[in-house]
């Protein structure tokens, strides 16, 4: 690849001068180009690109703010003024609302299940999310197992 790239050389490149790009909607003429290009990527001319050293300007990390994990006691401030000024006016609002980011959950506890979901769960997953076992356990005994199986034989005989 060349370092030193002239003015004279990127006009006469089909690529960079655009000719291709214009040649588009004329199939022919398009395919003529394309062949015309020169195969081998490394003699093509190529500017070098910038990386973050060379550039003059530090760039920020991320100018816009991160929302809040979970709520605190401004939050409903907050809220309230972006309430206030949606009705004023949907821009100040917006503004409003990208310098003060709602948050994303009210608590920041993956493992927290809300009352409202409990309650609307069946009896079975509300004893087991109270930690409570059921009362119908049974206990399993592989030993036990001969018995059982000459309690269901003498009732089936008696019947």
């Amino acid at each position: 690849m060349t370092d030193n790239i002239t003015l004279e050389q990127l006009q006469r490149d089909l690529e960079w001068s655009c000719t291709l790009n214009r040649s588009v909607g004329d199939g022919a003429r398009f395919s003529l180009l394309l062949s015309m290009l020169q195969q081998n990527v490394m003699e093509r001319p190529a500017l070098t690109p910038q990386t973050p050293e060379t550039l003059s300007l530090p760039l920020p990390e991320n100018p816009y703010r991160r929302a809040p994990l979970s709520a605190s006691e401004d939050t409903a401030i907050h809220l309230s003024n972006a309430a206030q000024l949606a009705q004023q006016s949907a821009a100040d609002a917006r503004l409003y609302l990208s310098m003060h980011p709602e948050p994303l959950s009210l608590y920041n506890d993956a493992k927290r299940i809300s009352d409202e979901v409990r309650v609307n769960c069946d009896w079975y997953t509300q004893q087991r999310l109270a930690g409570e076992a059921p009362a119908h356990t049974i206990e399993e005994d592989a030993t036990q197992l001969h018995d059982i199986l000459q309690q269901l034989e003498a009732e089936m005989a008696a019947a």
